[in-house]
């Protein structure tokens, strides 16, 4: 196997545990560690942790080598405020661009989170929400745009899983997201990016509220609307 294609795995690998929980916050990433438990010699290792790097998933620290990333309070506000505005740009063109194949999904993965909300299963939630977002990312036609949203929306996502699919939340998130999906099989583009941007603005609230009362620390970023 090539060296980059190693890599590449092991970065994958590395990145799922972080948006999942797995890796916490702070947690050291050892080169020779990572080395003996992936069986491979430490070179793919570095490129793997350097690309990590690059998505600002981990850190490099003096003196200690790479760590799970951390997020303070002012830059977890500055994220949430870009992502709801790209957010909002998303479904504005989504609502304005899709297609009847992509309005369908849309709507049939909004019916899936529905269901699963309904059944009390929050993983399922989570995955039909992840789902769902991307969907519209990706029917708003416009490649830059859903690149650079889904690159914002990583480095928040560590948070979702831990205070967004709580079931107090997901009923509200299921109502803002009946809104945008609304909005989008209408072709409303403002009503749906309005919809967007307010959905995402109580999801910010709702993980900020969460992590505030401890605000002389920094906001971890490291668990995965």
């Amino acid at each position: 196997m090539a060296s980059s294609t190693l890599s590449r795995k092991i970065a994958n690998v590395l990145s799922e545990e972080i948006l999942k929980g797995e890796l916490m916050p702070g947690d050291r990433l050892d080169e020779q560690s990572l080395a003996d438990r992936f069986e491979v010699s430490r070179s793919p290792i570095r490129d793997a942790l350097r690309e990590l790097a690059s998505t600002r998933l981990i850190e490099q620290q003096p003196r200690r080598g790479f760590a799970v990333a951390t997020i303070d309070t002012t830059t977890l506000r500055n994220l949430y405020e870009a992502l709801g505005e790209l957010e909002g740009l998303c479904a504005r063109y989504c609502a304005l661009r899709a297609d009847a194949v992509q309005r369908e999904h849309i709507r049939m993965l909004h019916a899936q989170g529905q269901e699963a909300i309904r059944l009390h299963d929050m993983s399922a939630y989570a995955e039909a929400n992840h789902a769902l977002h991307r969907a519209i990312y990706d029917a708003c036609h416009n490649d830059a745009l859903r690149d650079i949203t889904l690159d914002v929306r990583n480095r928040l996502s560590m948070f979702h899983a831990r205070f967004l699919f709580s079931e107090d939340r997901v009923s509200q998130s299921r109502d803002e997201h009946q809104e945008v999906v609304d909005c989008i099989l209408k072709n409303d583009g403002n009503g749906a990016s309005e919809a967007m941007k307010k959905h995402v603005a109580k999801t910010a609230l709702n993980i900020i509220s969460h992590i505030m009362p401890d605000n002389r620390k920094p906001l971890a970023a490291g668990n995965g609307s």
